[in-house]
């Protein structure tokens, strides 16, 4: 990084990571240094240290960027700049109206706090769990394989290898299912995304939870979860469609061309 920044002599250098952001402090006082936090990351590790070593990045002499007004604890959060993150609406972009409640979709991760074995439990739960089909992306594990064909459910595993991939899996899905175990409220890309790709949306994230969505939820649970697919099922189209439009509205403020040049604008102005 050292070398890199004596080669191209930036203006500005921006940290995303809570490594990265001690090295970007000891860079030299005439370039500008940022970091943006897209997460408030104390909380994805168990080891002490990891987690220490994460804290006390935000005490770093670097003026911080954040995509949420809630992201960091309150008493962490003066003197900050927040940017929404940005998604690829011409990618991301509305799939062709169906009239199905057929298929729900969930973006499965190893991580524990990304929420994958409470979301299929909630299915697993849900007394209409045999008239869907669950398709997953990215990560399954092999015990929740097991636990869906125990229950009889259909589902599959879909392979994910780049974005257009991924804009695809979304736009199969009626209703998607972007829910975590922490940072409720905060930004989250398969929340956004699949918003723009024209899905039903449950999460406990933003954008939806800073929407008048009748499928934002407050935290996860198999409750929660249950109660929104139910609301699904018993909407009628128009109601369903009404509530696409109004997610597609509230995406087009997160457009990469709006959110880079409040960004641009961020990194202009004096430190």
């Amino acid at each position: 990084m050292y070398q890199a920044c004596k080669y191209i002599k930036p203006d500005a250098v921006i940290a995303n990571f809570h490594l990265t952001a001690y090295f970007v402090s000891f860079l030299p006082r005439t370039i500008k240094k940022f970091y943006y936090i897209q997460a408030y990351e104390v909380v994805f590790y168990n080891n002490i240290i990891r987690k220490t070593l994460a804290y006390l990045t935000y005490y770093l002499p670097l003026k911080k960027i954040t995509n949420h007004e809630q992201l960091l604890p309150n008493y962490l959060n003066k003197n900050k700049i927040i940017i929404p993150a940005g998604i690829d609406l011409q990618m991301f972009y509305k799939r062709e109206c169906h009239n199905n409640k057929k298929n729900i979709g969930v973006i499965g991760r190893v991580e524990r706090h990304k929420g994958t074995k409470e979301i299929i439990d909630a299915i697993i739960a849900w007394d209409k769990k045999h008239e869907v089909t669950v398709n997953i992306a990215v990560y399954i594990s092999e015990e929740d394989k097991l636990r869906l064909t125990k229950n009889c459910i259909k589902y599959h595993y879909v392979k994910i290898d780049n974005d257009n991939e991924l804009a695809r899996f979304y736009r199969t899905n009626d209703l998607m299912i972007a829910s975590g175990l922490v940072e409720d409220g905060a930004f989250h890309y398969p929340c956004a995304e699949s918003m723009a790709c024209g899905c039903i949306v449950i999460s406990n994230y933003a954008p939806l939870v800073e929407s008048d969505s009748h499928y934002k939820i407050k935290h996860l649970n198999e409750k929660m979860i249950i109660e929104k697919l139910d609301y699904f099922f018993a909407s009628t189209q128009e109601e369903i469609q009404e509530e696409i439009s109004d997610n597609i509205r509230n995406i087009n403020h997160y457009s990469w061309d709006l959110v880079g040049s409040k960004l641009n604008s961020a990194l202009s102005k004096p430190v």
